[in-house]
């Protein structure tokens, strides 16, 4: 182990081969100096070239001056590249300064995004209604400030919607989805945001913008969305197949080549919803108000509607292969 006064000692020696280099270093700038000032003017003059001392001398003295002209005009350039090189080192130990604290905060920054992920992740299980609202929408902040974890987010709320609101009711034969109470009405539902806040919030996180660019919300496997709030919504190439949107509001929601095969639209708002290129195949359109849709390119082979549907104006359900029912109830042809 080392002891203090081998470190003192370690010091005083350090230093005074700093000083003896000093000394070295100036006795050989004073030898330099003696020999340009003295010395170089008897050789650039000398005695035998000119025998007239006086004139000899003012010579001589020309030279010197002339010299020490010259080494005070190095002496200046030197200052100045030893100005600007002290500078260099400066901006040089500045920015190292500035990147390692940069780091050093980006580094505590996404220390505290991923504790934020973590709590808002554990609050998703709360018993209480409000906390898991809140745990949601802290994900959406995370999501806007940490594009690393958008994918994470976006499955996370997928899994969470489809995890806390199945739909397990559909046709044997058709497997459309269907209400297993025929008197139910998508006029006595409560709304989504009233019967499950925290999934009507995860759809409209969800919705709202794309959380993850090139990821689409799969919700495949049936849920339930009855009376959701979903006006405007970024659904575009979404899955949800089997899953129930009885009574939802999709006003100019974007639902273009979007999996909506064996979804139950019955008594929805699609006003203006963009479903182009959608497969509706063996869907449920019974009271499903699609005026100004644009259902270009969008499937709708088997799909069942009545007399209180509306379609755009000019579509034509018989060539598009869609089924007209009376009775109210889903279209029972085996499809394989």
């Amino acid at each position: 182990m080392t002891q203090p006064s081998q470190v003192a000692g370690a010091g005083s020696g350090n230093s005074a081969r700093r000083g003896r280099r000093l000394a070295w270093v100036a006795a050989g700038v004073a030898a330099i100096f003696f020999v340009l000032t003295a010395g170089l003017p008897l050789i650039a003059v000398p005695t035998a070239a000119i025998p007239d001392a006086a004139t000899r001398l003012q010579l001589q003295n020309g030279v010197r001056t002339t010299l020490l002209q010259g080494i005070g005009g190095l002496v200046v350039l030197l200052g100045a590249y030893l100005t600007w090189r002290q500078l260099d080192i400066s901006r040089r130990q500045l920015r190292q300064s500035l990147e390692a604290s940069t780091a050093q905060l980006e580094l505590s920054r996404q220390g505290q995004i991923t504790e934020q992920f973590s709590r808002a992740t554990d609050q998703l299980g709360h018993d209480r209604p409000g906390v898991r609202v809140a745990a949601i929408y802290t994900l959406e902040r995370i999501a806007a400030m940490s594009p690393e974890l958008q994918d994470s987010v976006q499955q996370l709320l997928s899994a969470y919607v489809r995890a806390e609101s199945p739909w397990a009711h559909h046709d044997p034969v058709t497997l459309t989805a269907i209400e297993p109470d025929p008197r139910s009405t998508p006029a006595t539902l409560p709304m989504l945001k009233v019967r499950a806040p925290d999934v009507q919030a995860a759809m409209h996180v969800l919705t709202r913008h794309a959380i993850a660019s090139g990821e689409v919300i799969d919700l495949q496997g049936g849920v339930d969305l009855r009376a959701a709030h979903l006006n405007g919504a970024n659904l575009r190439q979404a899955n949800l197949g089997r899953g129930s949107l009885v009574g939802a509001e999709l006003i100019k929601a974007d639902l273009s080549e979007a999996w909506l095969r064996r979804v139950s639209f019955r008594g929805a708002w699609l006003i203006d919803a963009n479903l182009r290129g959608a497969v509706l195949q063996d869907a449920d359109l019974c009271g499903t108000d699609l005026t100004g849709a644009d259902l270009s390119g969008a499937d709708v082979r088997r799909a069942t509607f009545d007399e209180n549907t509306k379609w755009p104006s000019g579509f034509d359900w018989q060539a598009a292969g869609a089924v007209r029912t009376s009775n109210g109830h889903q279209q029972t042809t085996f499809i394989p």
